[in-house]
């Protein structure tokens, strides 16, 4: 995957489910600035050559996902392994800090989803 996908409340567990590796996942709303400089960050990483799916959810038009994992600070960020909760990425977003921040998560213990 080389761009960003976008995910919602109704294909969320089944896109994840199919999706084998680790895979990101990063909530966001129109008017969060810093949820832009995330998405930015992320476009850059999936150009420089990050092999990692990279989805997007729209947390103002999917509130059931919001409201599912506790979400209550935005951009939030998480690692999925094999379509599982895997754990909350949290880092500077620049590509560099993602990729390493990437390589560090999946190798820690599986957290419960919130």
């Amino acid at each position: 995957m080389t761009k960003i996908a976008s995910l919602d409340d109704l294909n969320f567990h089944h896109v994840l489910a199919e999706t084998r590796g680790i895979a990101l996942v990063f909530f966001t709303a129109p008017h969060c600035g810093a949820c832009r400089s995330l998405k930015r960050a992320l476009e850059t990483f999936l150009r420089e050559g990050g092999a990692v799916p990279v989805f997007e959810v729209d947390a103002v038009r999917n509130g059931g996902l919001v409201n599912a994992l506790d979400i209550f600070h935005l951009p939030a960020t998480f690692i999925y392994r094999d379509g599982q909760y895997h754990r909350e990425l949290k880092c500077e977003p620049l590509p560099g800090k993602i990729a390493e921040a990437i390589r560090q998560g999946q190798h820690l213990p599986a957290e419960e989803e919130p």
